[in-house]
């Protein structure tokens, strides 16, 4: 058990310390968190089940969307590709989701198209 909370942990405290930077004034920092984020997906969603796992899920979903909003091409484009990899671990998890997501997603294609 103990061995398995170590390992457990130690990821959940390194996603927590990055869901904040998805908001850094810096575009390289944002473009690197979001990138990092989706190296963390397939753990991201495994967490679900864990104490605050939704909650984080959540903000990390949400950070994504921002971004993909972001003013910096760069960002946007580490942002889509962030929440590809999520959405294809996640799945279903993304149903109660979908209205927000198609919003974002829909006002993103609009940015882009003026762009």
């Amino acid at each position: 058990f103990a061995v398995s909370f170590l390992r457990c942990s130690v990821p959940l405290q390194m996603v927590a310390f990055l869901i904040p930077l998805l908001d850094d004034k810096f575009p390289l920092i944002r473009s690197i968190t979001c990138w990092t984020l989706s190296r963390y997906s397939k753990f991201i969603v495994q967490s679900l089940g864990h104490p605050n796992g939704r909650e984080q899920f959540d903000k990390i979903l949400m950070g994504l969307l921002r971004r993909i909003l972001d003013t910096n091409k760069r960002v946007q484009e580490a942002a889509c590709s962030a929440f590809a990899t999520l959405e294809e671990e996640a799945a279903e998890e993304l149903v109660p989701r979908l209205e927000v997501i198609l919003q974002h997603l829909m006002c993103a294609y609009g940015k882009y198209q003026v762009h």
